[in-house]
């Protein structure tokens, strides 16, 4: 008996090695992520944005504007849209305070 339980916290030990160094890889994999993420988000914005805003008059916008957040789930609109509102003009800012009952939001 007293083998088995030497036997089980040596295979316990191992795991949590092996658990540790699998939460590690998966935080240098996810660190490597957000770096690439902010990488082409800041392309992005330096050279996609301008060349739109360029490129499409104002109605044309607000469509592509309408399409992608229609496209996007709600839990993920509720986390984007207090970012858009703050770069936002006050003007809109305050268009989308107007809205906010309207999506049950207070």
């Amino acid at each position: 008996m007293r083998d088995g339980v030497l036997c089980f916290l040596r295979l316990c030990r191992r795991g949590a090695r092996e658990v540790a160094d699998l939460v590690c890889q998966l935080s240098t994999v996810a660190d490597s992520l957000a770096k690439t993420m902010h990488r082409h988000m800041a392309r992005e914005e330096a050279e996609v944005l301008p060349l739109l805003m360029r490129t499409l008059c104002a109605a044309e916008q607000r469509h592509m504007v309408w399409r992608i957040l229609r496209a996007m789930p709600l839990r993920l609109l509720e986390r984007v849209m207090p970012w858009v509102a703050g770069e936002a003009p006050s003007r809109i800012r305050a268009g989308i305070q107007r809205l906010r009952p309207l999506f049950g939001v207070g």
